[in-house]
């Protein structure tokens, strides 16, 4: 064989082994975190009418607060996705390519703008942060959830929106 044949090889090789350390690493972190957060909140039936303007972009991902790179893996929490966020009186719904994730008023614990989250960094304050509190089993768990808008002029609006409640 030729060098070039055993190159390609051992970057095959490489590859593959780095793909499946990565996803036996990701099925540790469902194992572990299975069941931790209980079951999330449900949208309800009827909302009122949006309390703010809403926003596309990009839902970032989930992690455990203050921990920006201890990400949620628990469905549809754990993968980033395409969606608008939604305010209303009751609480905060993002609606995303894979399901919908509703936080509600009284879970909500605070809204701020970041650079980080979920292993994303961005320029800036580019993400907007909710901190809430999930259910969990046993002991309630707080959970910071990252948006990226696609205009981002509006995120004072979003972080002032838990200083009036």
């Amino acid at each position: 064989m030729t060098q070039n044949t055993w190159t390609a090889i051992i970057a095959a090789v490489i590859v593959v082994v780095a793909a499946l350390l990565m996803w036996k690493g990701w099925n540790t972190r469902k194992k572990t975190q299975d069941g931790a957060l209980g079951t999330l909140p449900t949208v309800p039936t009827t909302l009122g009418e949006p309390i703010l303007e809403p926003l596309s972009g990009v839902y970032v991902g989930s992690t455990t607060a203050g921990h920006w790179q201890d990400r949620v893996v628990q469905e549809p929490l754990g993968f980033r996705s395409a969606g608008n966020l939604i305010a209303y009186p009751e609480g905060i719904l993002l609606n995303l390519d894979g399901g919908q994730i509703w936080i509600p008023q009284t879970d909500l614990r605070a809204v701020r703008t970041d650079s980080r989250i979920a292993n994303k960094v961005v320029p800036g304050k580019g993400i907007l942060v909710f901190t809430w509190t999930a259910e969990g089993n046993g002991d309630p768990i707080d959970i910071d959830t990252g948006f990226r808008a696609d205009e981002k002029d509006n995120y004072s609006a979003w972080t002032e929106l838990k200083e009036s409640k």
